[in-house]
């Protein structure tokens, strides 16, 4: 049986996992550690990697947060096994940290490769506020975790 509140507790490091090596990218690159502007410029490009950042920005954001909505993911969250509707939350969790942790870095990589150009700052920005409601919460009814016998 899998207990909710470590799966909450290994959810909440790797968010935390997610933030700490996005931080750490961002002071390597302001120090000059690593380096910027490494992607060319060119207007099909910037067109290529602007068009790149607002789809992982927008689509990922939307996709994070709008997750455990979906009509097949929610049907697994409400099946009638205790134990399948924990390992369903778990899985899925961690799906929506790996989105919210791919578009974040790739976000923050356009944003330090291409700073020429300003849509890979706001889609960053949109990112960034759209993982602060991705924080991993228990469930809101906890209540469909618990194994209720008559």
């Amino acid at each position: 049986m899998i207990a909710m509140t470590s799966t909450i507790f290994r959810l909440r490091i790797v968010y935390i996992i997610v933030w700490a090596v996005t931080a750490a990218w961002i002071l390597l690159s302001e120090t000059g550690v690593v380096p910027v502007e490494y992607m060319g410029g060119g207007s099909r490009l910037d067109y290529y990697l602007s068009l790149l950042s607002v789809v992982t920005a927008l689509g990922g954001s939307y996709f994070c947060l709008r997750l455990f909505s979906y009509g097949r993911i929610k049907a697994l969250l409400e099946q009638s096994d205790v134990n399948g509707r924990k390992r369903a939350f778990a899985f899925w969790s961690f799906v929506r940290l790996g989105v919210l942790a791919s578009a974040l870095w790739c976000n923050a990589m356009l944003y330090y490769g291409t700073s020429y150009s300003p849509t890979p700052k706001y889609c960053l920005l949109i990112v960034a506020v759209a993982s602060v409601f991705c924080w991993p919460v228990k469930p809101v009814n906890e209540n469909t975790f618990k194994d209720t016998k008559m």
